[in-house]
């Protein structure tokens, strides 16, 4: 069966900024990434203030802890998540431990990208704002995991830039660390904590 293209006016080059993964245990996994692809270091982000969050239009809660690293130029997020009230679908699209649960990529404008995929058949099924940011998850399981959009605004291009100039040259040592260098705290603003 052939593969239709498409039109080069509908053809997107849409490089990937990072890849999530659901863990059981935010350490082990940074232990397993660090000495198997030498990726990190690993800054471990706690408490992360949401101003809208909601799951098919509904607004819900989560406790949701990610540690964030860089592997080459590809970042990666490790996340643990819990549900004060569970969701199971949530849950279920989140996937188990050891899980990749999404790949992102940034857009200008979040929300017209985001009715994009909807056109394309990838219904979204998580939005949430945090500042300027406004990101969304797509369902897309022919592809084994879901979308995530994120804005480009200076609090998560700051963050990125921070990310990566933290792993060039990096030695190995404090592979998960718990506080913010000024350069990514300046970044992100008020958007991320590190935990304490």
């Amino acid at each position: 069966m052939g593969m239709t293209l498409l039109s080069p006016a509908g053809f997107q080059r849409l490089p990937i900024n990072h890849i999530g993964y659901t863990v059981a245990n935010l350490e082990q996994a940074i232990e397993g990434w660090t000495r198997t692809y030498g990726a990190g270091p690993f800054y471990v982000l706690s408490e992360m203030p949401f101003d809208e969050l909601e799951f098919m239009g509904e607004p819900f809660e989560w406790n949701h802890v990610a540690a964030y690293g860089n592997c080459g130029p590809i970042g990666v997020e490790l996340q643990t998540f819990e549900f004060p009230t569970p969701i199971p679908e949530l849950e279920k699209r989140l996937g188990g431990p050891h899980h990749l649960n999404h790949i992102c990529y940034l857009s200008d404008d979040t929300t017209a990208e985001s009715a994009r995929l909807e056109a394309l058949g990838y219904p979204m099924f998580l939005y949430g704002r945090m500042g300027d940011d406004r990101f969304y998850w797509h369902d897309v399981p022919h592809l084994g995991h879901s979308i995530e959009l994120h804005a480009t605004v200076p609090a998560v291009t700051g963050f990125i830039q921070c990310a990566d100039r933290m792993a060039r040259g990096w030695d190995g040592s404090d592979p998960i660390r718990h506080e913010l260098p000024p350069g990514f705290a300046d970044a992100m603003g008020t958007l991320v904590r590190g935990s304490s």
